[in-house]
């Protein structure tokens, strides 16, 4: 018999804790994913230094750190000064793995991953997750622009206007989803060699409303678990394509970029300085960094 070709799948799930997961799966909110640890395995990982998704999914995605590959966060400062800059997928210093692998002739779909932006061209199809600020810029090759505009495709959610409408959160989360699972059905399809698919949501569900999971009287708690039980039936659509392309599902991974938890309190460093007088501002009431 003709052996099929190796294939990799990726699924990432932004912002997502191992203990989160672990008690969703055992608590029967996420049956699928349950049944992928029980014939696989659920590990730990140490997240970069610092703890933060741009550094975090470069790592990944290089295999490197930051003194490698030079992104330390979403800004950095002006060498010299106080002023800020924002890095981007262009100064990144160091080849991505599926950059190498177009050297070996393979060829990788790429959806949403966090820190491509502007996306540049690879062996295949990429498209940007945050920070996108643009969707022409956000795609390669700019011809994929067109049809994900038709389909409704939305890099990320509409987070100034969630922080005053927490009801309009769920719109939003439900609005991605249903872009990236559009895209997966359409993208599956091509032929690849490795295909990710990062899930962004959860991290600004947790963002906004992490109190909500731990909370069985918050207002959104059931909402909560229906967006995880959401994500376990996209998870098992995923994995069920791969075990009929493949014939199994060894070469499926599922892994986040860092943890989450929640805030009983902050301590602002400036404003203490201040108090004790160990720091001074040029106007009374500064308004940047």
């Amino acid at each position: 018999r003709k052996k099929k070709k190796p294939h990799v799948c990726v699924i990432g799930l932004d912002g997502v804790p191992y203990s989160l997961i672990n008690a969703l799966a055992e608590s029967g909110v996420m049956p699928a994913f349950a049944e992928l640890i029980a014939c696989g395995s659920l590990k730990t990982l140490k997240a970069s230094l610092p703890e933060i998704s741009a550094v975090s999914w470069t790592d990944f995605m290089t295999g490197a750190n930051s003194g490698t590959h030079g992104i330390f966060g979403f800004t950095d400062l002006k060498p010299g000064s106080y002023q800020i800059r924002f890095p981007n997928f262009l100064e990144l210093r160091c080849p991505t793995f599926w950059d190498r692998l177009a050297e070996l002739g393979k060829k990788c779909i790429i959806i949403n991953q966090p820190s491509t932006y502007p996306a540049r061209k690879i062996n295949g199809i990429l498209i940007s997750g945050f920070v996108a600020l643009d969707l022409a810029k956000a795609v390669y090759p700019l011809s994929l622009k067109a049809i994900l505009e038709k389909m409704g495709y939305q890099v990320d959610i509409d987070t100034l206007r969630v922080r005053h409408d927490l009801d309009f959160l769920w719109q939003e989360l439900d609005h991605t989803m249903a872009g990236w699972q559009k895209a997966f059905r359409y993208f599956w399809q091509e032929d690849w060699d490795y295909f990710e698919l990062v899930i962004t949501g959860t991290d600004r569900l947790h963002h906004f409303l992490w109190h909500s999971w731990s909370d069985s009287a918050s207002h959104h708690h059931h909402k909560f678990l229906d967006y995880y039980r959401e994500i376990d039936r996209f998870i098992q659509t995923i994995a069920a394509a791969f075990a009929q392309l493949t014939g199994g599902l060894e070469g499926l991974f599922i892994l986040s970029d860092h943890g989450f938890c929640g805030i009983d309190q902050e301590f602002y460093l400036n404003a203490w300085l201040e108090k004790e007088g160990y720091l001074r501002f040029k106007a009374a009431e500064p308004r940047s960094l």
